[in-house]
């Protein structure tokens, strides 16, 4: 009985344990670059080994009229590759930062990806940037009208959140918590 119900405590505890996030964040390195000009501007990210893209995340500068952005992820290979893993349009008036959570897309553990940023046509200024890379020297920015080209020392400011596990439903963990009560009733007739 008491295997049993170790067995149980020990899948009830690997069942609720928290999954890794790795934190890729190069907000605090902003030295004032905002684009201007261009009309598609990407980041390119190497995926961690916590490879599920939650959250992304960038700051906007504001913009002259009403319009919107597409944000997108695509794999990366001297540009955007195959179709896009996740895209989302987003009004744009005001600036600021820009969240964009539950997007919950597996990559492929140190493959390049793009988040790539389609500005609809505004050529203004639009995504902040840093030329430094102090915080994160992996990848790099990339701008274009049409087609990109990479601008090596040159980052977003973007934060980015990886997951590397999956969380447990709660129906798995109310079916566990069950088991356990039976078990410990039982035991508390004997």
């Amino acid at each position: 009985m008491r295997r049993v119900a170790l067995a149980l405590f020990v899948l009830a505890m690997s069942a609720i344990s928290l999954p890794a996030i790795t934190i890729i964040d190069t907000m605090g390195d902003w030295d004032g670059g905002i684009t201007n000009g261009w009309q598609l501007t990407a980041q390119t990210i190497i995926a961690p080994a916590d490879n599920v893209l939650t959250d992304y995340q960038f700051v906007l500068a504001p913009r002259a009229g009403a319009g919107s952005i597409t944000f997108s992820v695509y794999a990366w290979s001297g540009g955007p590759t195959g179709p896009a893993l996740y895209s989302t349009v987003i009004p744009w008036s005001t600036g600021g930062l820009v969240d964009i959570s539950g997007i919950s897309v597996p990559l492929v553990t140190g493959n390049l990806y793009g988040m790539l940023i389609d500005l609809q046509g505004y050529s203004g200024m639009s995504v902040h940037y840093q030329s430094n890379q102090t915080s994160y020297s992996a990848a790099n920015a990339w701008w274009g009208n049409g087609t990109l080209e990479s601008f090596p020392g040159l980052n977003h400011s973007f934060h980015a959140e990886f997951n590397g596990g999956q969380v447990p439903e709660p129906g798995t963990l109310s079916l566990l918590a069950l088991g356990a009560g039976f078990m410990l009733l039982r035991r508390v007739r004997q």
